[in-house]
Formats: C-alpha cells, sequence, structure tokens
C-alpha cells in the first residue's frame, strides 16, 4: 500500500534545486520554482513552517542557494520562499532575482487559502507588482491567485508581457488558460 511521505525540507529543495541545474544547459531565461518549494506533501505542521522562514533579501538558508543558481545560470530566477516580514508576519512569496544575483523583486500571495491564512498565519501582499526584466516584463500570480481576474487584470493592466505562475499543484491546468482568453494574453 503507497503511503504518502514527506521526505523534509531539504530533500524537497535539493531535489527542485537539482532539476533546475540541469536546466542550465538549455540556457534558460527564467528558472521558476513552484510554491511550497520546501514544504512539500504532505503539508509541514505552521511551527515547522515559520521555522523554514526568512527575509528577503537576506536569508540565510533558501535566498542565497536562488542568488546562487541566478549567477551559475545566468537567468532570473522566481523562487519560492516562506517570506519573513517581521516577527510574526510571514507572507507565501516569490522573489525575482537577476543573473547577476541582485534582487529585482519579490512578490507576496494576495489571495492566500483559508489555510495558509489561517493553520500558517500568513498574510496577504497588498500590491501585484510587474518587474521589467529588459527584455520582459513579468507578473507573478501564485496558485490560487489565478481563480480571480483581478490578479491578471491589474498584471495586465502595468503592460506586463508575461505572468509567471509558481503553484504547488497542477490543478490549475483550466484556469489558466481562462484568465489567459479573458485577457487577450
Amino acid at each position: 500500500m503507497y503511503k504518502e511521505s514527506n521526505p523534509g525540507p531539504e530533500a524537497n529543495f535539493a531535489h527542485l534545486m537539482a532539476h533546475a541545474e540541469q536546466s542550465i544547459a538549455e540556457k534558460p531565461d527564467i528558472i521558476v520554482f513552484p510554491e511550497f518549494a520546501m514544504i512539500g506533501w504532505p503539508y509541514l505542521k505552521a511551527e515547522q513552517v515559520h521555522a523554514l522562514a526568512e527575509s528577503v533579501p537576506g536569508g540565510q538558508t533558501y535566498y542565497p542557494q536562488y542568488v546562487e543558481l541566478a549567477k551559475k545560470s545566468g537567468a532570473v530566477v522566481c523562487g519560492w520562499i516562506a517570506e519573513k516580514e517581521s516577527e510574526g508576519v510571514l507572507h507565501n512569496a516569490s522573489c525575482l532575482i537577476s543573473p547577476d544575483g541582485e534582487l529585482i523583486g519579490v512578490y507576496r500571495k494576495t489571495h492566500p487559502t483559508a489555510s495558509e491564512e489561517g493553520a500558517w498565519h500568513m498574510a496577504p501582499g497588498t500590491e501585484i507588482p510587474v518587474f521589467d526584466l529588459g527584455y520582459a516584463k513579468v507578473g507573478i500570480a501564485i496558485c490560487w491567485d489565478m481563480h480571480f481576474p483581478e490578479t491578471c487584470r491589474a498584471i495586465l493592466a502595468q503592460d506586463a508581457d508575461l505572468i509567471l505562475h509558481p503553484t504547488i499543484g497542477n490543478d490549475r491546468r483550466d484556469v489558466c488558460p481562462v484568465r489567459c482568453k479573458e485577457n487577450g494574453l
């Protein structure tokens, strides 16, 4: 009988990082890590998630690895992180890091799920920014954000060329084409 198990944050992240490093041979422009990159499935308990949280920039565990990957690959890295804004305030966030290792910006999920807000105490973001990469302007819609038309509309109203969609699951296959069609993307 199959039993689900979570190998833990370090193993989850190492697995994803290995795939990202393999992609370097293809010379990607952008490498996108999924939502909950280190949390995995089944989900961790609140205290475990809070223990993984780090500030952006300046985190000590995961953020520096995203920076090193960006430098090594020459790609923009969209890394997921449980961002610690301040003591007790966490965000489900994606950070964009330039090929030279500099922080381009952070997007904090504006529509956290009930479990993210309730069980993990993650606060919603208050802005939907667009980031200029030089060759394209990108916005980010993390997982559940894609279910809300205003997320994509706000991104496209700022002349974005592309929406990055880090998500933990593949259950958004029907929603993403709808958002694209609604917005002519």
